[in-house]
């Protein structure tokens, strides 16, 4: 919770000074940074911020899934 609530507020903070104009980027940050309540945020910015949102939601979860074990397995044989 504090990721999602810290990025869908702070999330703003951070693109402006950034310039950041894209839908694109602004979706993809917000999915990666603040999970569903990004995704939520994202709907501000337009239809594709939010599906890049969830599209690079989906992938982190993917991802984290996958290297997680491995991690665990390296670090603790």
């Amino acid at each position: 919770m504090i990721a999602g609530f810290t990025g869908a507020i702070g999330g703003p903070l951070i693109i402006k000074p950034f310039r950041i104009r894209s839908e694109v980027g602004i979706g993809i940050g917000l999915g990666t940074g603040s999970h569903a309540l990004g995704t939520a945020k994202a709907l501000e910015y337009g239809e594709q911020s939010v599906s890049m949102s969830s599209v690079a939601m989906t992938v982190c979860a993917i991802v984290g899934s996958c290297i997680g074990p491995l991690v665990a397995w390296i670090m603790y044989p």
